[in-house]
């Protein structure tokens, strides 16, 4: 009776995290077009039931850029600590990267400029050792940002510039836009 009991139980739990992982992998694949809806998904996981290691990495990772995507600026490392103490040491060279990176716009929401600038130079470590060029426009114009604060103009040009040069790469408008503008801005100042 016991082992048929801890059976249905073991059954019951696997079809849960299969269930977390099917949500999770689902509002990855619409993060980037949709992230009010990724985030939407996102909170119907029940973060106690989220499997310790690669799933919560993931979970959390995945919270943190849909929150960033929907103009939601937090201040709390809670959820990138998570991700990074996970993908520090496993995931891919993309994964590490996303994880500096929200860590570094963690700690730069909350004025934390000098903490931030080594994780988004963590980041762009990771970020140049892939072929994903959203990622890299992403961490050099935060950097260039981050000099742009510290009054160095040039760097500040030098990053802008990288962003835009990656941005092109991914045939996005608005962030090839953006990243025009940032540049133009250099040049005002």
């Amino acid at each position: 009776l016991v082992g048929v009991i801890l059976t249905v139980l073991f059954l019951w739990g696997c079809g849960r995290t299969s269930q977390i992982d099917k949500i999770i992998s689902d509002a990855e694949s619409i993060i980037m077009e949709h992230p009010d809806s990724a985030m939407e998904m996102l909170d119907k996981v029940e973060r106690v039931l989220l499997k310790e290691g690669k799933q919560k990495a993931k979970f959390s990772l995945l919270y943190a850029m849909a929150m960033t995507k929907n103009y939601i600026d937090s201040q709390s490392d809670s959820l990138t600590s998570v991700a990074l103490e996970y993908y520090r040491d496993n995931g891919t060279d993309r994964e590490k990267a996303l994880a500096y990176y929200y860590h570094g716009l963690t700690m730069y929401n909350a004025s934390l400029e000098v903490e931030a600038i080594k994780f988004f130079l963590q980041a762009k470590m990771c970020a140049e050792r892939t072929d994903d060029h959203y990622t890299k426009g992403l961490v050099y114009h935060v950097i260039a940002e981050c000099y742009f604060l510290q009054h160095s103009r040039n760097e500040a040009l030098e990053y802008h510039l990288k962003a835009l040069e990656e941005y092109r790469q991914t045939e996005n408008i608005l962030n090839v836009s953006i990243a025009i503008r940032n540049v133009g801005m250099m040049y005002r100042y």
